[in-house]
């Protein structure tokens, strides 16, 4: 059996996105505001992707900019819903349902691209669903805003869902490196609507504040540019997003043996909590295996 070695890609990516999620946990806990880092993140990542501008052939001029514009603006809906989602609600609600975008992905890739998705890549993609919910472990009780938070976590993950579709389907026609940039150009454009939202300005975090900010923005913009390449060069939205959601898997290694480094104590969750995380692990891992296996 010949391993695929693009889905290298997505798996080092999730390794990246774990690290800048952790970094990011501790600087939204000092006060940074999260539409800053947001700005922040797609200016930087828009910054990475200008080489791709000449990975192609094709003449900038010849691609259909609405398509690169469209996919920018679903990529917005996702990233500000998944901003509301926890801003109205419980991150043990939240973060569980925006886990649908591995299902939703398959979903997509039935109904949009019109491609048939094998029962085995089906099978992982619920597995890899449910692991979220696994990982998150047992949930509290809460009353704040339930439906509002399930309504904004559905939409980021549809919108996510739909934006990688849309990648795979758009971006090898138009020049994949071309399709990518333009795509983070706009949507670093689009960012612009965060600044007269911001709560502080950039002068008002301290040095030790940026440091941290600085390496979580690179590695968040890393993590992008790794999702959007294996996405439009080789395609299967699925398989990707599969492999990608093994996140959750570094997450919780990095908060268990490297949390003290980033002042993160969620190891002292209990007992219950980290039995139910290792369940959503192995899953996710065997979600992972079987992926490779149909490949």
């Amino acid at each position: 059996m010949e391993f695929p070695v693009y889905l290298l890609l997505p798996f080092l990516s999730s390794i990246i996105y774990a690290f800048s999620a952790v970094i990011f946990k501790k600087v939204l806990d000092a006060g940074t505001d999260p539409w800053f880092i947001n700005f922040l993140s797609n200016a930087a990542t828009c910054v990475l992707a200008l080489p791709l501008l000449f990975a192609d052939p094709m003449p900038l001029g010849a691609m259909p900019l609405a398509r690169p514009l469209i996919a920018g603006v679903i990529f917005m809906v996702g990233q500000m819903a998944s901003v509301l989602a926890l801003k109205q609600g419980d991150v043990s609600v939240a973060t569980p349902l925006l886990g649908m975008k591995v299902l939703l992905v398959a979903l997509f890739t039935v109904t949009v691209l019109h491609q048939p998705v094998s029962p085995g890549l089906w099978a992982a993609a619920f597995m890899a669903t449910f692991a979220f919910v696994l990982l998150r472990g047992p949930k509290g009780r809460s009353r704040s805003n339930f439906m509002s938070t399930v309504l904004y976590s559905l939409l980021c993950a549809a919108s996510f869902a739909l934006c990688d579709i849309l990648i795979q389907k758009w971006a090898p026609s138009c020049g994949s490196g071309k399709f990518l940039t333009l795509m983070f150009i706009i949507i670093a454009v689009l960012s612009l609507v965060f600044v007269p939202i911001f709560r502080a300005g950039p002068l008002s975090y301290s040095l030790k504040t940026w440091k941290w900010l600085g390496w979580g923005i690179l590695f968040i913009a890393l993590q992008a540019i790794g999702m959007g390449i294996a996405l439009s060069y080789f395609g299967n939205a699925t398989a990707t997003n599969i492999v990608f959601s093994s996140r959750g898997i570094w997450s919780v290694l990095i908060v268990w043996r490297l949390g003290a480094l980033f002042g993160n104590k969620e190891k002292d969750a209990g007992k219950k909590t980290m039995v139910a995380r290792l369940a959503g692990s192995t899953l996710l891992f065997a979600a992972i295996v079987l992926v490779i296996i149909k490949h």
